[in-house]
């Protein structure tokens, strides 16, 4: 572990696969707190439009790098694709 930071590790092979920052029991404490506060404070809130917004982004940078996100996830969960350049991604081949 680097001072202040946690490697973190796929469970595929064992490699660094980033790292984060450490957080202490103050700073939970505070995020939680900051957190609730918010949550409580509707006012706050982003109107319901730009949430919309925001989800539509999100969801339009996951199609964007779904290759990426999928690779990651059969590496994170330890399995391999089914499928090949030679087959499609439902399994058929071209």
């Amino acid at each position: 572990m680097i001072s202040g930071q946690i490697e973190v590790r796929s469970p595929y092979n064992g490699s660094v696969i980033g790292t984060v920052t450490a957080a202490t029991a103050s700073d939970v404490d505070r995020a939680r707190s900051t957190a609730y506060a918010l949550l409580q404070n509707r006012r706050g809130w982003l109107p319901k439009q730009h949430r919309i917004a925001v989800l539509q982004r999100a969801a339009e940078i996951v199609a964007e790098r779904r290759d990426t996100i999928a690779r990651l996830a059969a590496q994170a969960f330890a399995v391999f694709p089914f499928w090949s350049s030679e087959t499609s991604q439902n399994g058929i081949t071209e």
